[in-house]
């Protein structure tokens, strides 16, 4: 029993070769960690490539419902056909897949539909994984799936930057006292400034306005004619109060019209006001409850009348997730 005990103790105490199986462990140890950190590396790489990619389609296929009418195709087959286009093309901007593009609730998409939802995926190659299980003697596949969703949805902006001095009401009232709330249609043609004072409006008003206190401080119209050609730069949003311009300053605002249709910039967005709030005597303010687009048209010298064609258009400003305006622009953004 003495000499067993004594050849174990001299087995233990012999530590010749004991370096190399520690070498071996810790080379296993040192491959699994440089696979951990590149092929980990290489997914979370690849996943954020993804979700930037259906972040990026969702807006797009979103934006494309817009174009799209904009362009005459209301049936839903069209619709839904040009945002699959649009949605596949972003995806191959970072070699994802698509996988599905339906509404927020899983339904197809409609030449109605408000919302977009892409589901993506991409295949990631793996670098050292195979090797490593091999050297454990398993298999690995040299590439893993990595996907991604996400959803866009059309919201009524509540602020517009770039607006023009003209403006459109929300409503009007009849004869017998009833506030009439107006419906534009696309294709519509309407006054953006008026040829006349209309007693439906206010008295004293011909549709423009004057978007910042230093504006109105413009007894040449300057300012007036300036804003018509380049649009006002700063962010105008639902709830603001906003001076009128009175008369009808009709040689700024044809010479402002003129030169913005020359430049070849006819597409303009206008706020919408509140109408109600109406007096005998006139008033200074106007309440923005909302946003257009039209096409201006151009001035008629006849008339003294700026008309545009009402159109769909995207706005760009910040979007009210609670749709609790009257603006006719949508943005896309990201809710999910």
């Amino acid at each position: 029993m003495v000499r067993h005990n004594k050849n174990l103790y001299n087995l233990l105490k012999d530590d010749k070769g004991n370096v190399f199986i520690l070498v071996a462990i810790f080379l296993v140890v040192l491959l699994g960690m440089t696979v951990f950190a590149i092929d980990v590396g290489s997914l979370y790489l690849n996943r954020r490539q993804v979700v930037n990619a259906a972040d990026a389609a969702a807006l797009a296929g979103a934006q494309e419902i817009i174009r799209a009418h904009q362009d005459g195709v209301t049936d839903d087959g069209g619709v839904r056909s040009r945002v699959n286009a649009v949605v596949v093309e972003y995806l191959g901007y970072h070699d994802a897949e698509l996988i599905e593009v339906t509404e927020s609730d899983g339904s197809e998409i409609r030449a109605n539909s408000e919302t977009v939802r892409v589901v993506a995926d991409k295949r990631a190659d793996l670098f050292f994984a195979p090797a490593f299980y091999a050297l454990l003697g398993s298999q690995s596949a040299e590439t893993s799936i990595v996907g991604a969703y996400a959803t866009a949805k059309l919201d009524p902006p509540s602020g517009v930057k770039n607006l023009v001095p003209f403006t459109i009401p929300d409503g009007y009232y009849d004869g017998d006292g009833n506030y009439i709330e107006y419906t534009y249609t696309k294709g519509d043609i309407e006054y953006l400034k008026h040829e006349s004072m209309q007693k439906d409006i206010m008295p004293g008003f011909f549709g423009l306005c004057a978007f910042h206190t230093d504006d109105k401080k413009d007894p040449g119209g300057s300012i007036l004619e300036e804003r018509i050609i380049n649009g006002y730069p700063g962010l105008i949003s639902v709830g603001d109060v906003i001076s009128t311009e009175p008369g009808g300053t009709i040689g700024k605002v044809r010479s402002g019209v003129n030169t913005r249709m020359d430049n070849g910039d006819t597409i303009i967005w206008v706020p919408i006001f509140d109408n109600r709030d109406q007096d005998t005597s006139g008033r200074e303010t106007i309440t923005v409850v909302g946003f257009a687009s039209f096409e201006l048209l151009g001035y008629c010298n006849s008339t003294k009348a700026v008309e545009g064609r009402f159109i769909e258009d995207l706005a760009v400003g910040s979007p009210d997730s609670n749709g609790d305006n009257d603006s006719l622009l949508r943005i896309a953004n990201l809710i999910e």
